[in-house]
């Protein structure tokens, strides 16, 4: 009978459950089947359809399958079921996938043990979950824990997504990544970062790319002292870009401050650098004659507006 039940539980599950749920097939043999099978899915449905079923025994051996995934579904799904061990079980695997969705999704999960568990793992994605989503994390605590990861996209988006996060310590730690892209992005987009110090920090990695769009996008970034560093990278591309974009728009820059007012010219100037900052150049185009006239009537242009003015006039 034995070996019966065994093909039958293999060959045909629903089928199985079925027939025990009719009492055809004896429930405690049946959840001794199951049990022996070590199947963390055999065990997890049977403890779902199969009424009145040894709940304790079943819980033990969803352990042993050593699953996350079953055990955080047995104790989520499951009514009755001992919460406070198959937490433990799950700490004990070490998933930090699962450690999160237990301490998100499971009433009366203990946050401060899984809490340590998360830390544990290293996992920064997940460490940076349970500090984002996670009602009463300790975000200092997880804060230090995603510094330790190195993990620089992770770094940023702890220090752009989450509240009351010391930035100091973030930037810091993400000036020593080498990663110049979370590096321009935490000075560009992070409030209260230290964009001078992060710009020396780009300019050691010397990436003629991020070089350039700290020149462009970030504000009171030192242009001269970037334009010395993408010289050096012997980058053509991004060093024609620089001169293209960065050195226009400062130009642009300083005969605003020189008009100082709020004139229509002036205006015209700022709609001028909106457009030059976002790469519109087919409205540039468009709108030729217009932004020609913003420097054609200035008697006081020197040489670089010239420049400004002779490449606006440009098909």
């Amino acid at each position: 009978m034995n070996l019966n039940v065994v093909q039958l539980m293999n060959q045909n599950y629903n089928g199985f459950l079925k027939l025990v749920e009719l009492e055809i097939i004896d429930k405690k043999r049946a959840c001794e089947a199951v049990i022996k099978s070590n199947n963390p899915n055999y065990i997890y449905y049977f403890a779902c359809g199969v009424k009145d079923a040894n709940l304790e025994e079943l819980e033990d051996a969803i352990i042993q399958t050593m699953d996350a995934e079953y055990i955080y579904k047995f104790v989520k799904h499951i009514k009755g079921s001992n919460f406070e061990k198959l937490q433990d079980a799950i700490i004990q695997i070490g998933s930090a996938e699962y450690i999160y969705n237990f301490a998100r999704y499971v009433e009366g999960a203990n946050i401060e043990k899984l809490e340590n568990a998360i830390i544990q793992t290293m996992d920064a994605e997940y460490i940076y979950n349970f500090a984002r989503y996670v009602e009463g994390a300790n975000i200092e605590k997880l804060a230090n824990a995603i510094i330790q990861t190195m993990d620089a996209e992770y770094i940023y988006n702890f220090a752009y997504y989450i509240e009351g996060v010391n930035i100091k310590k973030l930037e810091k730690t993400i000036a020593k990544t080498g990663s110049a892209e979370y590096i321009y992005k935490f000075a560009k987009y992070v409030r209260g970062s230290n964009f001078e110090k992060l710009q020396d920090a780009i300019i050691q990695i010397g990436s003629a790319e991020y070089i350039y769009n700290f020149a462009r996008y970030v504000e009171g970034a030192n242009i001269e002292k970037l334009e010395n560093a993408i010289i050096q990278t012997q980058n053509n591309k991004f060093t024609f870009l620089f001169h293209k974009n960065v050195n226009i728009i400062k130009n642009i820059k300083m005969i605003i401050e020189k008009n100082n007012r709020n004139s229509k010219e002036n205006i015209g100037l700022i709609n001028l650098m909106e457009l030059l900052n976002k790469e519109r150049y087919e409205d540039i185009f468009a709108n030729r004659e217009n932004f020609a006239q913003l420097f054609a009537d200035d008697t006081t242009l020197n040489e670089e507006d010239k420049e400004v003015e002779k490449i606006l006039k440009m098909k």
